[in-house]
């Protein structure tokens, strides 16, 4: 379900079909930034989306993960007209592969060397989008490699049962790439025009602390089966959706 800020909305996606959003929430001092809740499931991968309804001002999208400085993946929205809409499946590896983003289990251990620290953003996908002025560059796509994640914490940390993002196999698939650079389009105002955040937990743990309905619980009927039936065919859909995600093309950023 797309949350709406600032003339754009952001969505995530998983195995075919959007997640349902809960407590939307207006933060910063400035306004800008919109946070919610959203479910997760191991194992699965999934997809950030964001549209443009405004358009006019070209935008670089930049996903950033668990708290994580450093963006993970960046996409171009050009602002030719309104409703451009950008999907980010992964993070490319070559012009010719992707590695697809995926929620993951955070495991937890009593080794006195693993990770005593945590940080407090973990659990998150942050999506920053600012207005730039852009310009196709001759320079060679550059490609970033996946990084080191954090995969197991010390117990005392009290992260259990909670997942983080992480990399599924890599998949060939044929890009458009394309090289830009980017400035600010205000210089004086350099910060990120809307930022969303949505923080995932499992499901039972949403429930649990009150932020997501409990499930309810129907007897068998033809309705059920259909939407199995419809959930199967969503799932067999997602390699398409994801060669639709990199064909959008804008996905080479230089700064």
């Amino acid at each position: 379900m797309p949350i709406y800020h600032c003339d754009f909305s952001a969505w995530i996606t998983s195995e075919g079909s959007e997640l349902a959003v809960y407590q939307t929430t207006v933060e910063g001092n400035n306004g800008r930034t919109i946070s919610c809740w959203i479910p997760s499931s191991e194992g699965k991968k999934f997809k950030v989306h964001w549209k443009d309804h405004k358009g006019g001002i070209a935008t670089l999208g930049e996903i950033f993960f668990d708290g994580s400085s450093k963006g993970e993946a960046g996409t171009i929205i050009h602002g030719r007209k309104q409703g451009e809409t950008v999907i980010q499946a992964g993070l490319s590896t070559s012009e010719r592969s992707i590695k697809p983003f995926i929620f993951a289990r955070l495991h937890v251990t009593d080794d006195d060397f693993a990770a005593p620290i945590v940080p407090s953003e973990i659990g998150s996908i942050k999506l920053t989008i600012k207005r730039v002025i852009v310009q196709q560059t001759s320079m060679p796509p550059r490609f970033k490699q996946p990084k080191q994640r954090l995969k197991t914490v010390h117990e005392k940390s009290k992260k259990a049962g909670l997942h983080i993002v992480s990399y599924g196999e890599k998949m060939r698939l044929k890009t458009n790439a394309r090289m830009y650079t980017n400035t600010p389009y205000d210089p004086s105002d350099t910060e990120p025009w809307v930022t969303f955040i949505f923080k995932y937990r499992p499901l039972d743990w949403l429930q649990a602390e009150g932020i997501a309905p409990p499930t309810a619980r129907d007897g068998p009927s033809r309705k059920g089966v259909r939407a199995t039936q419809y959930d199967d065919e969503a799932a067999i859909n997602t390699e398409a959706d994801e060669i639709c995600a990199l064909e959008a093309g804008y996905l080479r950023i230089t700064w």
